[in-house]
């Protein structure tokens, strides 16, 4: 049940927004050129609400897992306990089995023995017949059936004659002995072999029964340790689970943790710039009055009529507005136009200026803020190399840089804002 998936567009996400927060952090860490607080601010804290969505959502995955690992681990213990239960019953049956075994080594010797009484029946039978034929061969040898009679007549006196008929009378009783004998042992002899082969059909029924309950209690287990071997594996799969979206929560509390951080550096600069420009205008009051009346009587700014050139070679690949950004997914305005072009294509300056910043910007990565006058001032993204510095004079035309896709991008082109007064317009006005 690997039911909370983990897409590669959110691991990109991570990584960008990872490399911005560096972006956003390097700069004053090294510096470098000068910063814009105010579009920094905007940046930090729209990647600060994304981040936080994104941990909200990891918090519902890591619910929704954990209550998945219980119901997982409750089933293997149930199954575990039903698997101790099969063992009991599979020991009981190995009892049974060898109770079995030892009344089949009973009823073997008792076959056994009935065999040997029924062979010592079955030569003492062969002895008797063998016995009587003798005598009834003597018999019809000397005299045959009269023989007695004979026997009888040819006595001398009346004592003879007692004797005699004792005798035969005792022969006769001899004989019908031996018949009844003869008649005796073959009525045991089939009883015996009767017997022999009833005991040889229940030793095979219980041999039979035996290895049966064996074998299905056997395969009762074995179909359990199976099923707790499945049970304990997709416990591991939802282990490693839960410890991945632990390790993102992580990260991602450490984002915005650092996201906090930085909003908080670039308000206490915007509050300190602000107490300096307040300062400075103060003092600067009176010697301002002369310059304002020169700037009422200047010519207006350039808007609309083609003052601006474009600032490289490409397709226009996205406008200025509100828009679902390609990374984070949020819906937020587009402050610029992308110009999509080669990577390493040249970037021109749009008009004559001094550029006021060039290096790294948070999620624009390595930028150029151009000023141009009149409040107007023109900025360009994502540059894969910089070929100028701040305070640099540059003519519209020149070369500032080169086509890349560093900081927040997907892919190489230009990002082109024009600011009024710090705030961004559509550049299509002027171009």
């Amino acid at each position: 049940m690997s039911r909370v998936p983990f897409p590669a567009r959110a691991a990109l996400r991570r990584l960008l927004t990872a490399l911005c927060l560096v972006g956003v952090l390097l700069p004053a860490a090294v510096g470098g050129a000068a910063a814009d607080p105010p579009d920094d601010l905007d940046d930090v804290t729209d990647r600060l609400a994304e981040e936080r969505a994104r941990l909200e959502q990891l918090d519902g995955r890591r619910l929704v897992t954990v209550e998945e690992f219980q119901a997982v681990d409750a089933r293997r213990i149930a199954l575990e306990q039903q698997l101790g239960e099969l063992n009991g019953e599979l020991a009981g049956a190995q009892a049974a089995l060898d109770d079995a075994e030892r009344t089949l080594a009973a009823t073997t010797e008792e076959l056994a023995a009935t065999g040997r009484r029924l062979g010592e029946a079955q030569r003492e039978q062969e002895a008797t017949r063998r016995l009587l034929a003798d005598r009834m061969r003597g018999a019809y040898m000397y005299g045959g059936s009269g023989t007695g009679f004979a026997t009888v007549l040819d006595v001398r006196d009346a004592e003879d004659f007692v004797r005699t008929l004792k005798y035969l009378q005792v022969v006769v009783t001899s004989d019908r002995r031996e018949v009844e004998t003869l008649s005796g042992l073959e009525r045991e002899v089939t009883a015996d072999s009767e017997h022999l082969a009833r005991l040889e059909g229940r030793r095979a029924a219980e041999r039979s029964s035996a290895a049966g309950e064996r074998d299905r209690v056997a395969g009762l287990v074995q179909r359990q340790e199976a099923l707790v071997a499945e049970v304990a594996a997709e416990q591991q799969r939802h282990s490693l689970m839960l410890s991945q979206l632990e390790a993102d929560r992580d990260g991602s509390r450490t984002l915005i943790a650092s996201f906090e951080a930085e909003s908080r550096r670039l308000r206490d600069e915007l509050a300190s710039r602000g107490r300096a420009t307040a300062s400075r205008a103060a003092t600067a009051a009176p010697a301002r009055a002369p310059a304002a009346a020169a700037a009422a009587s200047a010519p207006a700014a350039p808007a609309g009529d083609g003052t601006f050139i474009w600032p490289a070679s490409g397709r226009l690949s996205s406008g200025f507005g509100y828009r679902t950004h390609p990374i984070s997914g949020a819906r937020r305005l587009h402050a610029g136009i992308d110009i999509a072009a080669p990577q390493g294509e040249p970037i021109w300056a749009a008009a004559d200026g001094v550029v006021v910043s060039a290096g790294v910007r948070g999620g624009y990565g390595n930028a150029v803020v151009i000023e141009h006058g009149g409040g107007f001032a023109t900025l360009y993204a994502h540059q894969s190399r910089l070929a100028v510095g701040a305070g640099q004079q540059v003519r519209r035309g020149e070369v500032i840089g080169y086509i890349g896709s560093t900081g927040y991008s997907t892919g190489p082109h230009l990002h082109f804002e024009v600011r009024v007064n710090g705030q961004p317009r559509d550049p299509m006005n002027w171009l």
